[in-house]
């Protein structure tokens, strides 16, 4: 199957996100945003990572998976069958 992506972070660099290079096989091109999951870019990646306040990360991280739920509530069925069934006559 293989790695679909990689972030990266430094503090001076900041972060990456890498995917693979359709060019090469064992090369990475750098990406902007998150092919795997919508939302995550590495603007919101640098904010997140960069943060050293423990209450500021926690918020911004309930902020990036907020973003990154609605993206994919977008894509995604809205009825997805369940994987069990309820007896008619459940006393």
């Amino acid at each position: 199957m293989g790695v679909k992506e990689a972030w990266t972070f430094d503090r001076a660099a900041g972060a990456a996100i890498w995917t693979p290079d359709a060019a090469g096989a064992d090369r990475c091109a750098a990406s902007t945003q998150s092919q795997v999951l919508p939302g995550v870019t590495c603007p919101a990646l640098d904010r997140l990572l960069a943060q050293r306040d423990p209450v500021e990360r926690a918020h911004l991280s309930r902020r990036l998976a907020r973003r990154v739920a609605d993206r994919l509530a977008r894509v995604l069925p809205h009825r997805l069958p369940l994987p069990w069934t309820i007896p008619e006559n459940s006393s």
